[in-house]
This record gives C-alpha cells, sequence and structure tokens, in this order.
C-alpha cells in the first residue's frame, strides 16, 4: 500500500504477523538496504470470521520515488527499534516454549501411573520422564499392571544361578569401581556351589591386591594366579579348561592383549553403584560401544536407595549379570532377577515375572 509521508517523497506500508515476519517482508520486497521509517503495532479484521488481531506495520521509502534523501536519524531509530522489538519477540518466544515444556513434562509425569513410586524410591525425574514417554507412547492401558509390565521389559538380566555360572570371564571398569571385591564375592559363591575356580589377578596395580586376593583364596579355597602381561592369557585356554570358572580381574579399562576378543570371554563392564550422575551416562554408552556382554554393579552397598540400583538397570543396555555388597565381615555378590530390581518400588498387589536376557534379547 503506497501513501504520502510528506510531498518529498512516497512510502510503502509493509505488514506482517509479528515484527520478524514484518522486516522479512521488507528485506525480501525492497532489499536489505530498504530506509524504514517508522513501525507501529495496529490491528486489522481477520479474513474469516468476526474478530481482528494484532500486525505489525512498517513505513519504508518507496525506492521508485524521485526524492530519496531521507532523514538519516529516521532510518537509525526504526534500526533500533527493529533491534529492541526483534530481542522481545525472541524472549516471549523463549518463555513460552519454556511453559510449553514445563506444560509437558508434567502431563507425562503426572500420566505415568508409576511416577509417585519411583519418585519415592530415588528414580531421578529425567529417568522417570523418558519412561513414561516411551509407555504412554506405546501403550493403551495406563494402569499400574502394564505399567509395571513395561518397565520390567526394560530392565535385562542374566537369568542365571550359580549353578550354571560357568567359563571364562573377564571384569573390566575404571578405577574404584569395585572389580576386585565383586571377583572375590563370586569366587566365594562359586566355590560354595561345588564349582572348582580360578582367579587371575590380571596386572595388578599394586602388591596390596596381590596379598588381598592371595589371603581370600586361602581362606575361601579357590586357586589364584598373577598375570603381568594381558597377552599371555591367550595362551593359556588349555590351562583354563581344568576349572570350571576362571574369573579374570583386570586393573585397565582398555584391553591391550586383545584377548577379550576370544569368542569364549564373557566381557564384563563393573560400574559402581555410587557413581557420579554426570558421567554415568557416558560410562554405560562405552560399554555399550565397546560391545560388553553384562553390566556388573560393584559396591552396591554404596548406593543412596533401592532406586539408584534400578536406575542403572533402566538405563544399561546391556544386562546386568551381577551386584556385589561390601557386608559386615564377608563381600556378598549375587545374581539378580528383575524382582531384585523392581522391589525398590512398593507396588501393592502386583507381582512381575523374570525377564531374562535370552527373552531380552
Amino acid at each position: 500500500m503506497r501513501s504520502k509521508h510528506n510531498t518529498a517523497y512516497e512510502t510503502i506500508s509493509i505488514r506482517g504477523k509479528t515484527m520478524s515476519d514484518a522486516y522479512e517482508k521488507v528485506h525480501r520486497q525492497i532489499g536489505a538496504d530498504a530506509q524504514i521509517l517508522d513501525c507501529r503495532m495496529t490491528t486489522e479484521k481477520t479474513a474469516s470470521g468476526l474478530g481482528q488481531r494484532s500486525i505489525v506495520e512498517v513505513l519504508v521509502v518507496d525506492p521508485k520515488s524521485k526524492n530519496t534523501n531521507v532523514n538519516s536519524v529516521s532510518s537509525a531509530t526504526a534500526a533500533i527499534v527493529e533491534t529492541e522489538v526483534l530481542k522481545i519477540e525472541k524472549l516471549i518466544e523463549s518463555v513460552e516454549k519454556q511453559y510449553e515444556e514445563k506444560n509437558t513434562l508434567s502431563f507425562y509425569l503426572n500420566s505415568y501411573p508409576l511416577s509417585d513410586e519411583l519418585r519415592k524410591a530415588g528414580v531421578s525425574s529425567i529417568t522417570t520422564l523418558d519412561i513414561a514417554r516411551k509407555f504412554i507412547g506405546t501403550s493403551g492401558s495406563l494402569t499400574k499392571t502394564e505399567a509395571l509390565r513395561d518397565l520390567s521389559s526394560r530392565i535385562k538380566t542374566s537369568g542365571s544361578n550359580w549353578e550354571l555360572f560357568t567359563g571364562y570371564h573377564m571384569f573390566q571398569g575404571n578405577p574404584g569401581s569395585g572389580k576386585t571385591e565383586l571377583v572375590i564375592g563370586s569366587a566365594n559363591k562359586l566355590k560354595n556351589a561345588g564349582k572348582k575356580v580360578l582367579v587371575v589377578a590380571l596386572n595388578p596395580a599394586h602388591e596390596g591386591k596381590v596379598v588381598q586376593l592371595q589371603e581370600s583364596a586361602k581362606q575361601s579355597g579357590f586357586d589364584a594366579a598373577i598375570m603381568r602381561d594381558s597377552k599371555h592369557l591367550n595362551s593359556c585356554h588349555d590351562y583354563f579348561s581344568n576349572y570350571d570358572a576362571v574369573l579374570i580381574d583386570t586393573d585397565k579399562l582398555e584391553d591391550d592383549g586383545g584377548v577379550t576378543h576370544h569368542t569364549a570371554i564373557h566381557k564384563h563392564f563393573v560400574i559402581s553403584a555410587d557413581v557420579n550422575a554426570n558421567i554415568v551416562n557416558k560410562l554405560l554408552a562405552y560399554a555399550d560401544n565397546q560391545e560388553f556382554d553384562w553390566l556388573a554393579i560393584g559396591r552396591g552397598d554404596l548406593a543412596a536407595n533401592k532406586g539408584q540400583l534400578l536406575e542403572l538397570a533402566i538405563k544399561s543396555n546391556i544386562p546386568v549379570s551381577m551386584i556385589s555388597h561390601n557386608g559386615d565381615e564377608n563381600i556378598v555378590t549375587e545374581i539378580p532377577d528383575i524382582e531384585t530390581f523392581i522391589s525398590a518400588i512398593e507396588v501393592s498387589g502386583e507381582k512381575i515375572s523374570q525377564t531374562t536376557a535370552e527373552q531380552n534379547a
């Protein structure tokens, strides 16, 4: 729409839904060097119905005007107005987005049948929200029974026991994750189950670990060996075959000798139950990317609550093989089932059946 702003030049009025929309039209129709005279909020009737809507009207100099010598102050002022209004609009968009996200979070958390139970158990809101979104998006029945069934399907365990625990098992993880305690606890359980057990300390970091292993072996009756180079493991398989179970405790997270690529070796990634929340996702992603067979949880007694163990099991893409606890006198290691983790939440009258690693595969 052309108009006469004064007798010196002609002007064009360009309208948009917002300031950014109006200025985009100005730049598209007139060009980036358009001379802006004024901008204002106004209203117009809606194309349909009986209502009206607010719009932004921008007044620019018609580039076809014979006299385009516009006072530079007007253009500078308009540019300042444009900048400030755009800032306001972006702020409004940000607030609206945050409000929308908050409402979405509230919707899922309020709709998920186990939100309160998971919160009381100590499971984080982020993990609960992730479970809620997946459940609500795929389930037709938002009952606690269905929610428990869905939750159990997201937890993977071996479904095994100490009688079936045989073969070669290598335990890797960061220092302090509880590898040695978990290995010794497992050796005790296997020995009590009548198994012939060998524990190999691979390249131990200090003599204290050697002494700990020797004392535990003497007390519990399993065999122990020290190996200083992982490359030697590749030539020990004939010797290992004399044992029902061989547990290899490593001090390095990385496998220098390539022994874990041997098809007969179970790879357990050990993570501490009290692992820092800021790095847990990174560690679980590492275990998944390095194709570990199992997740073993060490130092279970240091978990703030049962919900912390449940959260680890939910987040892990690989099955949980074992959990160790430092008891009053001895290290206790258990092979968990689904109920071990589900027991962290109290839901009366509901029961979950065992879901094994094979069923989850």
